[in-house]
């Protein structure tokens, strides 16, 4: 009996411990995008009308104080073509963009529109507390794209 007792609290301690380290690991993505520091990594497109498309590593969404860096693929239905050979995604670095972040119940809610003539482009990021996060793009030029990934 004090052996099935000794496993109970061990097991007890050991579970509280795990929490607290999740519980650490939110409060670290968390502050991190209240401090506009963090970078969004993308694993997966979820172009409209198309099936989603894996990524692989090096497709993000750096916001750095008032930097924005966007570097993400783009499938899906142009409206205008561009100008460059090597322009076919989603890239830009901005400094003039209007940042505004909500909390929500389980996260923060971003929104981020650049203010550079003739190219507004709007990007909505639902981050959750575990860091996972979703990005909705909005360009005037092409049709909406979805990205899922996380939070460094």
């Amino acid at each position: 009996m004090k052996k099935v007792l000794f496993i109970g609290i061990i097991i007890s301690i050991m579970l509280a411990g795990c929490k607290s380290q999740q519980m650490e690991g939110s409060e670290h993505i968390l502050k991190k995008i209240d401090s506009k520091d963090y970078i969004f990594n993308a694993n997966t497109a979820l172009p409209n009308g198309y099936p989603s498309v894996p990524l692989s590593y090096g497709y993000s969404l750096k916001v750095s104080g008032d930097t924005v860096n966007a570097y993400l693929p783009f499938y899906g239905r142009a409206y205008t073509a561009p100008m460059g050979s090597d322009d076919g995604g989603i890239k830009f670095v901005t400094t003039d963009a209007v940042y505004t972040s909500n909390e929500k119940k389980n996260g923060r809610e971003i929104t981020i529109t650049t203010t550079e003539p003739g190219r507004k482009i709007t990007l909505y990021l639902t981050v959750q507390e575990s860091g996972y996060a979703t990005l909705i793009v909005n360009d005037p030029n092409r049709v909406q794209i979805s990205f899922y990934g996380k939070i460094e």
